[in-house]
């Protein structure tokens, strides 16, 4: 009996490129414009609407964040891919969480400037955010060396870890949502280039025995991350109704509910990008 299809690297490949695309379009929407930089504005000014609550927790948890952390996760995905005898998979995965993260200082510091478009705002670009984009990372890589029945698992809680890292520095005033969306671009895009590189390596040898191939695992098929993109979407619908909804309103004439309102549009863009970004990673594994 022959062998299933081999997935092909054009589908990642595909997805690479939209997020790049995506990326480009977030900074010079929110960087480059004022009516960009004025909705950022009005999110990050709601974010001090009510989070005292859990300010303090936040901060604990993005000072988890540091170069120890980074090298710790590293060893975890070598070791995990070394694990399912997967080297291959342990080598890419290292790689991606370090190509993506020198790519969000670069972007950072030397590809995006942010120009002085509102009166009073001479801050330096904060997109992407490197908190998120540690978070991101390693949980796309760790996806990336996980066995086929572990991938929704690993993608669906690290949505969540994701999400949370973001929103922490939101309510921590450390970044603007648009900072937090870009640095998940990062992290997803280098994660299919990652699939596509395992994709395109060599065919792991086949057995030679004429039975029926055994049955593909559950939830390691196509649908597998089609309920995170769900969520994705119903995130991201949420976050484009806040968008109309706060179109136009300048940041003196802005009121508390409608501060609050881009805040909840701009949480909504962060957990609907990562659920949608990771669903699309979900899908299954090459050898």
């Amino acid at each position: 009996m022959n062998a299933p299809a081999r997935p092909t690297p054009a589908a990642p490949l595909v997805a690479a490129l939209a997020a790049v695309a995506l990326l480009a379009a977030c900074a010079w929407f929110f960087v480059g414009t004022r009516r960009g930089q004025v909705g950022d504005e009005l999110a990050l000014r709601g974010a001090t609407i009510g989070t005292w609550r859990w300010s303090t927790q936040a901060e604990a948890l993005l000072q988890t964040v540091s170069v120890g952390a980074v090298a710790v996760a590293l060893a975890v995905v070598v070791v995990v891919g070394l694990a399912a005898g997967r080297p291959r998979a342990a080598l890419v995965g290292a790689a991606v969480i370090g190509a993506a993260n020198v790519t969000t200082q670069v972007v950072k510091n030397v590809l995006v400037t942010r120009p002085d478009l509102i009166a009073g705002d001479h801050t330096a670009n904060s997109l992407p955010s490197g908190h998120t984009t540690v978070a991101a990372s390693i949980v796309v890589g760790l996806a990336l060396v996980a066995g086929r029945r572990a991938v929704p698992l690993v993608t669906g809680v690290g949505a969540a870890v994701v999400t949370a890292f973001g929103y922490a520095t939101l309510v921590n005033q450390w970044h603007r949502p648009s900072d937090v969306v870009a640095a998940v671009l990062v992290a997803c895009a280098w994660g299919y280039v990652g699939e596509a590189a395992l994709r395109a390596g060599p065919r792991p040898p086949q057995p030679t025995s004429r039975r029926r191939p055994a049955r593909r695992p559950a939830g390691a098929g196509p649908s597998a991350g089609w309920g995170l993109v769900a969520a994705g979407g119903l995130a991201l619908g949420v976050a484009v109704v806040a968008v109309a909804l706060m179109w136009g309103v300048g940041l003196d004439d802005a009121t508390r509910l409608q501060r609050l309102v881009a805040h909840v549009g701009g949480s909504a863009a962060l957990a609907g990008v990562t659920c949608s970004g990771l669903g699309v990673l979900a899908r299954p594994r090459s050898a």
